[in-house]
């Protein structure tokens, strides 16, 4: 019975966890073997550094090229992340290189770039396509560290075409747009081929009558597309990376619709927080004419909307929960960045018919005590909570830990 309960436990604290930002420290195992540098946040649990003990790279390295880095669910993106960004001994083997590097390269696929390019750093061979500079340089242009993504142009061993369209870049960043197309005309003549960053270089300077749409596949052309005042609509633009929705969340100057849209990629990949999705979505409400496209946006707008009435509010709220449930990583982010909204709402008859999708919702965002409180819906007079899946819920919270309620759930 024990080992039962504690596995549910473990499972639930798993999918529960928050997304938190990736600080690089050093467990010590790094002054000799770069398989000691770890990314974890401080509140994140790191794995023991013996994970790999006993195993022969040999026969690890097939499993980490086959390891899926897309549509995870929250367990599986927790896992995942902790087997990758915590510190630990090298494996045993020939093969401990190239380990390291799927290592460097499933991090990118998370879109933990900063910890992905600190660990290429390390490596003979980075992994095909990736370079370390470039990957540091492009999140910097993402997030709106210009100056020090500009930088690394001074650097005489920074070669080839990511550098000669940063040039490019940088030059219109700054203003001098006379120089911005001398630099991207001198790369297409050494065979780089972009037309996009051409059109949008010849944009920024006023001498495009028809710009084209604004792209977010990278930092470089995220930083153009802002500089040029380019336009796309959210359906239009897509962020290319993980890292690089991060990073659109972030940017207060974008408009009000894509920073929504990225950040709602950014969350279910666990790579914003709950407060920083809010932020997001503060700036639409901000924002004059923000177009309520999804359930989502109803929902966030109805919940701020003081003269709102509670019902209308409750089932805004579980429209939005309902429409994220089919995917796991979306319904947790939903439900974290609504949890203050439902948190609000009073438990009775008008709000009682949502009560299993909000305490859904409220295990999703770790609040058990808010689980449990809309559990309680079913002593109401009148109420039609399904018994099982009621109890059910009950008992997730209670293998949880946190048994708020005074019901019993024998």
């Amino acid at each position: 019975m024990w080992s039962r309960q504690a596995l549910c436990a473990a499972l639930v604290a798993a999918l529960l966890v928050g997304p938190a930002s990736a600080q690089i420290e050093d467990s010590g195992l790094g002054q000799v073997d770069p398989w000691g540098m770890g990314f974890l946040a401080p509140s994140d649990t790191a794995l023991q550094t013996g994970t790999w003990r006993g195993a022969r790279s040999e026969d690890l390295l097939p499993m980490l090229k086959d390891v899926r880095t897309s549509g995870l669910t929250p367990a599986e993106r927790t896992l995942l992340r902790r087997v990758i960004l915590s510190p630990a001994l090298a494996p045993v083997g020939d093969e401990a290189d190239a380990m390291l590097a799927e290592r460097a390269r499933i991090a990118f696929e998370l879109g933990e770039a900063q910890a992905a390019a600190a660990l290429m750093t390390r490596l003979k061979t980075p992994p095909e396509g990736l370079q370390p500079d470039e990957i540091a340089a492009d999140l910097n242009l993402a997030m709106g560290n210009e100056a020090t993504a500009c930088a690394n142009l001074s650097d005489p061993d920074h070669e080839g075409a990511y550098w000669a369209k940063l040039r490019a870049v940088c030059a219109a960043l700054s203003g001098n747009t006379s120089g911005a197309e001398l630099a991207i005309e001198m790369a297409q003549s050494q065979g780089v081929k972009d037309s996009w960053l051409l059109n949008a270089v010849f944009a920024a300077s006023g001498e495009m009558p028809n710009p084209p749409k604004a792209k977010f596949e990278d930092g470089l052309s995220l930083a153009m597309s802002m500089r040029a005042n380019l336009q796309a609509t959210p359906k239009e633009a897509a962020p290319g990376r993980p890292d690089i929705a991060a990073a659109m969340a972030r940017r207060r100057l974008l408009a009000p619709a894509l920073r929504v849209k990225a950040a709602n990629l950014a969350a279910a990949d666990g790579l914003i927080t709950a407060d920083e999705h809010r932020k997001a979505y503060n700036a639409a409400l901000a924002a004059d004419g923000y177009v309520q496209a999804t359930a989502l946006d109803k929902a966030y707008f109805a919940a701020s909307d003081a003269f709102k009435a509670k019902p209308e509010q409750a089932a805004a709220l579980a429209a939005a929960l309902k429409e994220a449930s089919g995917d796991a990583a979306r319904f947790a982010a939903v439900s974290r960045l609504l949890s203050a909204d439902v948190a609000r709402l009073p438990v009775d008859p008008d709000t009682a018919p949502y009560a299993l999708t909000f305490a859904r919702a409220a295990i999703g965002a770790g609040d058990m005590p808010e689980a449990s409180r809309w559990t309680g819906a079913i002593d109401l007079e009148g109420a039609t909570l399904p018994a099982f899946e009621t109890a059910w819920i009950d008992g997730v919270v209670v293998l949880a830990g946190s048994n708020a309620g005074s019901r019993s759930v024998a």
